[in-house]
């Protein structure tokens, strides 16, 4: 029953941070998202909170988790709905995403590169002042 109890909580307050986040979204910042506004200040909380805050909301992002799935089902009878749609531009839809996906796969690359290199030569440099000593 106490478990219950708690993932309601837990829910409500996932909630909560959505709803805040889409208010702030409405009254100052109309270009960013409200639901990433929510998970920013939930995700400041989370840090600032420690692991007592994390563990009293673990239970509800679980269940949330477990449910993830029914909420891409009205996306897709979106799609299936509009049809001739999504034919006329799908080819241009597909192509977006795998050039996006390309970018973002060359830009991580790039990324991880460049902060192995700075780590090789902080290495190299802990190593050539060990040696002096």
């Amino acid at each position: 029953m106490m478990r219950i109890f708690q993932v309601i909580i837990a829910v409500i307050i996932i909630y909560l941070y959505n709803m805040a986040g889409g208010w702030i979204q409405h009254q100052w910042i109309p270009y960013i998202p409200g639901s990433l506004i929510g998970m920013g200040m939930m995700f400041i909380t989370l840090l600032l909170g420690g692991e007592k805050i994390f563990q009293w909301l673990n239970s509800g992002s679980h269940l949330l988790i477990k449910l993830l799935p029914l909420f891409f089902v009205p996306v897709t009878v979106g799609i299936i709905q509009y049809r001739e749609l999504i034919s006329w531009f799908g080819v241009i839809i597909f192509f977006s995403v795998v050039l996006s996906s390309l970018i973002v796969l060359w830009l991580t690359s790039f990324i991880i590169q460049k902060i192995m290199l700075l780590k090789e030569k902080k290495q190299q440099a802990l190593h050539i002042l060990e040696e002096e000593k």
